[in-house]
């Protein structure tokens, strides 16, 4: 994080890591979030496995959560943000750069192969997203 990324999606464990102190509810991870951006990321996101993920720029914050977090979560993470960056580097908005992360995510965690779903389970997500803007 000292290079200043342009992007970074971390689990909530790891932002604890970093920040020093731990992240278990939605503010706290929001909180974590502006901290990154402040320090020049310009966009964070903290994902929460089953309560969803936490993302924010300079200007904006959301939580967005899909309900039905599968059995296989290994390699959702990777899932989330690599649907997560296709979205922000066709210039999409924040929100609809995590509602794709997570549909992502949340399909990968109902096949037991990591990084490999079903079309139909991604899309099914777009569609069953909840947000909060934070």
């Amino acid at each position: 994080l000292a290079s200043k990324p342009t992007a970074v999606k971390i689990n909530n464990n790891e932002a604890a890591t970093y920040i020093g102190q731990p992240i278990t509810t939605i503010q706290e991870a929001k909180a974590a979030c502006k901290r990154l951006v402040a320090e020049g990321v310009q966009l964070c996101v903290i994902t929460m496995g089953e309560h969803g993920a936490v993302g924010a720029t300079c200007d904006e914050a959301y939580h967005v959560k899909i309900d039905g977090f599968g059995p296989w979560p290994v390699g959702s993470g990777d899932s989330f943000m690599g649907g997560m960056v296709v979205k922000w580097a066709q210039s999409k908005s924040l929100l609809d750069s995590m509602i794709s992360g997570a549909a992502a995510g949340t399909a990968n965690a109902q096949r037991q192969i990591a990084g490999l779903f079903e079309l139909d389970q991604f899309e099914r997500g777009l569609k069953e997203a909840k947000f909060t803007r934070l």
